[in-house]
């Protein structure tokens, strides 16, 4: 344990050295990386969790059968994003391909 301890003062030693023989511009261009690059980390955080929790009610008074229809419909399954869904027409998703469009029911 001590040889360890011993190793980690050497490195920080080495690593006090190196910082005393670089220029005050270095430095200062080094601290100001690192000051930008915790800020644009503080602000990925914040963007990434500004929307959670905000949830809105789709559907109302639905039926068992309508809840399992909802969850089985291809319109949900984030593989097929190319799906567009209309809740107006009766139960049926258009998908548009390549190759024409698709009728599900």
């Amino acid at each position: 344990m001590e040889n360890n301890t011993n190793k980690v003062k050497e490195n920080i030693e080495k690593i006090k050295e190196y910082i005393a023989k670089l220029s005050k511009r270095s430095k200062t261009i080094i601290a100001i990386g690192g000051a930008a690059l915790v800020l644009l980390a503080l602000i990925f955080a914040i963007v990434a969790n500004v929307g959670k929790g905000k949830y809105t009610v789709l559907y109302t008074d639905l039926s068992a059968s309508e809840v399992r229809w909802i969850k089985r419909s291809p319109a949900s399954c984030p593989c097929l994003s190319f799906i567009s869904f209309s809740p107006f027409r009766s139960h049926t998703t258009t998908a548009k391909g390549s190759r024409g469009s698709f009728l599900f029911e």
